[in-house]
């Protein structure tokens, strides 16, 4: 995915309010012209063992390990919501 990537920039990092401990971590991505949502949604698919997809065409990616026998491939993260 990385060579997908133009720039990237941290927005913010706040706690999140539900569980002690957990931060939302919201990231801009710059990428480059030519690549589809499709193709990103194709890439990220070896993030995690679930997706929950919304909008026609799909819009919005939702992960997490609160989703039963979802299992997401990157340490210390338990939810990923990408909105492409």
């Amino acid at each position: 995915m990385k060579e997908k990537i133009k720039s990237e920039e941290i927005v913010k990092i706040t706690p999140y309010w539900e569980i002690e401990d957990i931060y939302l971590v919201e990231v801009n991505l710059d990428l480059y012209e030519g690549i589809s949502n499709d193709d990103t949604y194709k890439k990220l698919q070896g993030t995690t063992n679930k997706w929950t997809t919304f909008g026609n065409p799909v819009n919005e990616l939702l992960s997490s390990v609160d989703i039963e026998d979802c299992i997401i491939n990157i340490d210390k993260i338990r939810m990923l919501n990408i909105h492409l």
